[in-house]
């Protein structure tokens, strides 16, 4: 026989005599349930538990009905205290819309989540009900006062909600963890789950001697040690339809002494105790078990228990609920499904979805898949959340998801979160922008706790919000990123990592993406790794972070940064392990990196530290330019950090012949590294590009074939120190001539003096290997030729000439040779003096301005003018007396 719990205790001896007592009070105070016919008081919304206090408070002070309070949650409340629902006024009714959100009572102290006072009527909808904790008391989730002898008892209607969490501790016969439901006391309850509530006596979900109505419920996952583990009735009256009790412990799933069972069928109870259901009469299922999955977001306001593939549940069902607890129309096959949640008809993959609600059905299709093989989703609007993304969660060997963005935004209004991905389902996502998603735990936009593979490709995770780490990205698997942006994302709480949180034993392989102002008040801004995690960071930058240990990369693991930039992040408090790459454990090597301009703590570093014990390797990287006293490489007696053709600015911890050796290595110190801005210069992402001059050109030595752009190694006799390989560009002078050939002299600052003669009227030098910069090239005058024209290909002028990165430029100098004018005079019977007037040869050689004359000797004489600028002349002869101009 199995004890149910008497509903009269010794501590309580005195209730009944009370309750007889009172009889004729609640006689007078019970009415029936009235429709609203008004509102008293609106809607009120409320965000944390003290509006909700005051909400509740104005609820219990209606004075007059009928009408409708309506209490709104904008946010999870956190409650401190039980929260009484009281107003016996006729006609007077409180609806409690949770829109998702939880009223939640944290699991500690010693309280209770709702206690609803005799004669109020209380609807809730949407809600999640959790963390209720008694000792020694009942109804850790909810209590509904009832009257022994009359009809005056609390009312309560649940719909499309989830209770969840709560718990009885004691040996005072304790019942009801979920509901306790004292006699004339009702609880309806639709389209919701009951789950993971726990007594360590009586009845884990609920224990009525009240009026219980299911339809559509799924009550499973509760325990107990005696009773029901899920329902347990002692004189109790249930009603009952399309209702799963199953997979409860402890107990039966199902108990009744003394009660009723009104079975309305087409319900599944796995185990029995005076229930009465009968195998197969009116649709029952009775002894198999439900076969659903864990609680989890399945789409919808609240979490649920999704039937799996197979599930006896699926098309065994029947009620006239039109919606599941989610909003999944009902059927969606050949008949309902027992339970709260109706399993979505799966299209075939690849899918394509529009809408939250879309997306939600195609992740719970992928999760029931059992066949090996590559499974798409492709994404084809903006979707904005209103829920949490249900969870990616298949388990089985060989099935992948791969998400399509198409370019489009899933946006999580700063309150709901993205992908949560606790199997080892290897997923892979691209063209995807996450944004404003949020979670108080670990990864706001994603979260891959399961281990399985997770890469990102052309994937920006912004403005993400997360409380325990990775603002944007959480997860202790592989993880690969490419060609993404992880910007403004932010931990608010503990635990580090403001963009990204890598844990063991996971590893991160960031490449051609930007990592940026990304916040956190504790370690790693920008990435957080922590002890046994990987990060390997190719042709990236990190810029804009900020945090107080490692304002880009905090690492307690493996660290491998190469051909990457990190500048402009910020320490944000005083710390002498501080700086933009802190090495608290492990190893860290870097390879060709620019360490520049990023702001440290003056007792500590700004560049990057190597704590005590840590390990690791500089080669041919630039940690210089940092703002801050503080040092721009910090090492420690007990680091071991080989140094090697590097340009270092301020060192600490160093010593001669020591681990941390700046003095061998042929390491460059003591000079200003000279870059140019944090800019666009080439490649996907941002860099600081060596100026003309600086001590970083030609200087270094790598390994590496291409710089972080993925341009070429080296240009010049050498590699230039940091990530930018200078491309060195070209300047070609051409020289044109126009009647003639010549020699001309040049002189430049950059490029000295030389000489180009020309042969069939043109000649040309190339400059190669030039620096980006300025240059200037003058040519000297030469006799007998004038300059007509001088211009560069890039629209430069020569006095000064911009060569960019790899660009080659040509300038052209044209020159035209001066010609001469020869006057030839002929006479004809006799000789004479004649005369001639130019306004453009009179100045040139006349003796006379403006005219020259010339005499004849035997009938001819002539007169050259020469070195003439090419142009027009004019001449004109004064023709004599006695003369005549043939």
């Amino acid at each position: 026989m199995t004890n149910l719990s008497p509903q009269t205790r010794p501590a309580r001896a005195a209730w009944l005599v009370l309750a007889a007592l009172m009889l004729a009070v609640f006689l007078v105070v019970a009415r029936p349930a009235h429709p609203a016919a008004a509102s008293c008081g609106g809607t009120t919304t409320v965000n944390n538990e003290a509006q909700f206090d005051a909400a509740i408070a104005a609820f219990s002070a209606v004075t007059a009905g009928p009408c409708t309070f309506t209490i709104q949650l904008g946010a999870d409340i956190l409650v401190t205290s039980g929260k009484e629902l009281a107003n016996q006024v006729s006609g007077v009714n409180l609806v409690i819309e949770g829109a998702g959100h939880a009223v939640d009572a944290q699991g500690t102290g010693n309280r209770r989540v709702f206690f609803v006072r005799l004669n109020t009527y209380v609807t809730m909808n949407q809600i999640t009900v959790k963390g209720g904790n008694l000792h020694n008391e009942d109804g850790a989730g909810f209590f509904l006062d009832g009257d022994v002898t009359g009809t005056a008892g609390a009312h309560l209607t649940l719909t499309n909600s989830t209770v969840t969490g709560n718990t009885l501790t004691g040996t005072n016969n304790v019942s009801g963890a979920g509901f306790l439901v004292q006699p004339n006391a009702t609880l309806t309850v639709r389209n919701s789950t009951i789950s993971g509530n726990s007594s360590a006596q009586f009845n884990g979900g609920i224990s009525p001697r009240g009026a219980v109505t299911l339809d559509s419920v799924t009550i499973t996952g509760n325990s107990a040690t005696m009773g029901g583990a899920g329902y347990g009735s002692f004189q109790g009256e249930l009603t009952i339809r399309n209702t799963i009790i199953a997979g409860n412990t402890g107990a039966p799933d199902c108990t009744d002494r003394f009660g009723t069972v009104t079975d309305q069928g087409h319900n599944l109870i796995q185990s029995q105790n005076g229930c009465g259901f009968v195998n197969g009469a009116n649709g029952n299922i009775v002894g198999q078990a439900a076969n659903l999955g864990p609680l989890q977001n399945n789409g919808g306001p609240t979490w649920t228990h999704l039937p799996n593939a197979g599930s006896p549940v699926i098309n065994a069902g029947d009620t006239t609920l039109g919606a599941d607890q989610r909003g999944i129309a009902r059927p969606q096959g050949a008949a309902d499904d027992i339970g709260a949640v109706e399993v979505a008809a799966c299209p075939a993959f690849p899918v394509s979805v529009a809408n939250e609600g879309q997306l939600n059905q195609a992740i719970g299709c992928f999760n029931a898949i059992t066949t090996a093989g590559s499974y798409t989703i492709n994404v084809t609007q903006n979707i904005s959340l209103t829920r949490s993304i249900a969870i990616i969660n298949n388990s089985t060997t060989g099935v992948d998801l791969v998400i399509v963005g198409g370019n489009h935004t899933i946006d999580g209004d700063e309150t709901h979160k993205g992908f949560e991905i606790p199997s080892p389902t290897d997923v892979t996502i691209s063209d995807l922008t996450m944004t404003r998603c949020a979670t108080l735990l670990k990864g706001g936009a994603i979260h891959s706790p399961g281990g399985g593979s997770l890469t990102l490709t052309n994937v920006n995770l912004t403005h993400n919000i997360a409380g325990w780490g990775g603002g944007g990205l959480a997860s202790l698997g592989p993880v690969t990123i490419t060609n993404s942006a992880i910007t403004h994302n932010r931990n608010t709480a503990t635990n580090g990592g403001g963009g990204i949180r890598m844990d063991a034993p996971g590893s991160l392989t960031l490449i051609d993406s930007e990592v940026s102002a990304n916040t956190t008040a504790v370690s790693g801004g920008g990435i957080y790794v922590h002890s046994g995690a990987g990060l390997t960071v190719r042709n990236s930058t990190l810029s804009g972070n900020r945090g107080v240990v490692g304002s880009a990369i905090y690492s307690a693991g493996t660290l491998s940064v190469t051909n990457s930039t990190v500048s402009a992040n910020e320490e944000m408090s005083p710390n002498q392990l501080a700086g933009a790459i802190v090495i608290a454990s492990g190893s860290g090597a870097l390879d060709s990196v620019t360490v520049y301009n990023n702001t440290g703590d003056p007792l500590g570093t700004s560049g990057v530290a190597y704590a005590a014990g840590a390990s690791g390797s500089v080669r041919n990287s630039i940690l210089a330019g940092n703002n801050s006293p503080s040092a721009d490489l910090r090492c420690t007696a007990s680091t071991v950090v080989a140094l090697t053709r590097n340009l270092l600015g301020t060192v600490s911890g160093w010593s001669a012949g020591s681990s941390c050796d700046i003095s061998q290595g042929g390491n460059i110190t003591g000079q200003a590294p000279n870059l140019g801005p944090l800019a666009n210069n080439g490649g996907p992402t941002q860099t600081h590009l060596p100026n003309a001059g600086s001590p970083a050109l030609n200087a270094g030595d790598t390994t590496l074939t291409i710089d972080q752009r993925g341009e070429p190694r080296p240009v010049g006799p050498a590699d230039d120190i940091g990530a930018v390989e200078s491309q060195a560009g070209s300047l070609t002078i051409v020289k044109k001539t126009v009647g003639g050939d010549g020699t001309f002299s040049y002189s430049s600052t950059q490029l000295g003096d030389f000489r180009l003669t020309t042969q069939k009227k043109t000649a040309q030098r190339t400059f190669a290997g030039l620096a980006p910069g300025t240059y200037n090239v003058s040519e000297a005058p030469t006799q007998g030729w004038d300059l007509t024209n001088a211009i560069c290909s890039n629209g430069s002028n020569p006095a000064s000439i911009t060569v960019g990165r790899g660009e080659n430029v040509t300038c052209n100098f044209t020159n035209v040779k001066r010609g001469s004018i020869t006057v030839v005079k002929t006479s004809a019977g006799g000789d004479g003096t004649f005369s001639f007037t130019s306004t453009t040869l009179g100045g040139v050689n006349a003796a006379t301005a403006g005219g020259f004359s010339l005499t004849t000797v035997g009938g001819t004489t002539q007169r050259t003018f020469a070195d003439l600028v090419a142009g027009t002349y004019d001449l004109a002869e004064s023709t004599p007396a006695g003369w005549q101009l043939t």
